[in-house]
């Protein structure tokens, strides 16, 4: 099962033991990787100016060679 679906053997395995134990919610998708927002270095205000600079100006202009 494990080669057919393109997953790890423990993978299948601990499908396995969710649907056993409380049957649809094991098998529910749920969101991968980072929380949004998580390790920002920059308050939404200034991430808000750097994106306005950006659609501002061309990179030429900020001393930056090539495309954005």
């Amino acid at each position: 099962m494990a080669k057919l679906l393109c997953v790890s053997v423990e993978s299948v395995g601990n499908w396995w033991a969710g649907w056993q134990s409380d049957r649809h919610e094991a098998l529910v998708s749920r969101s991968r990787g980072r929380r949004v927002g998580e390790y920002r270095v920059l308050d939404p205000d200034r991430e808000q100016r750097v994106r306005q600079t950006l659609l501002d100006r061309r990179p030429g202009d900020m001393g930056l060679g090539g495309q954005l």
